[in-house]
């Protein structure tokens, strides 16, 4: 098997509408770049590759888009490319904002089709043989599951610690 990396920036130009906060944000500086990542893995002619965003979320619609062009431009099969989105509350609107009437910029979003086009070819140009270790382990106390299934069969979020009510967290 072989496996390859890449990054590439993909901040939004200053005055972008922000996502997240359900008012109105407009970018007005950089703290830290946002990034497209993308790992692309090859074996026996077979290729998958995984493009990871520095943003809220994408439609399906969208993330379809972006599958096919970059399965035609890296020559596989649209089945074999993945797209996460890492749900950045301070990340650019990419789609239709909840709070306002605004809507994601096309200029930035041809941009970021291109970059995840882009990310993953350079991710195959990297490929190098690998090799994968499988391992698990645990990391308590960092984190906690907030949605838990009540005995009346209703879901709720905190319900509190120790609630009489929770018959078992979701996802856990």
């Amino acid at each position: 098997m072989k496996c390859g990396f890449c990054k590439k920036v993909i901040t939004p130009p200053l005055g972008t509408p922000l996502i997240g906060y359900y008012r109105e944000r407009l970018a007005k500086g950089v703290w830290d770049d946002l990034y497209a990542r993308a790992v692309a893995f090859e074996s026996d002619g077979v290729k998958a590759v995984i493009v990871e965003l520095d943003i809220c979320l994408e439609t399906e619609d969208v993330c379809d888009q972006w599958r096919k062009t970059v399965a035609e431009f890296c020559n596989m099969d649209e089945n074999a490319v993945f797209i996460s989105c890492n749900h950045t509350h301070t990340g650019p609107l990419t789609t239709k904002d909840f709070a306002s009437d605004k809507v994601a910029d096309p200029h930035y979003m041809a941009f970021l089709k291109t970059s995840v086009r882009d990310v993953a070819a350079y991710a195959f140009e990297d490929l190098k043989p690998a090799r994968f270790f499988v391992a698990e382990n645990q990391a308590k106390g960092i984190s906690f599951v907030r949605r838990y299934r009540m005995k009346d069969g209703s879901v709720r979020t905190n319900p509190g610690t120790n609630h009489p009510d929770i018959v078992a967290p979701i996802g856990d």
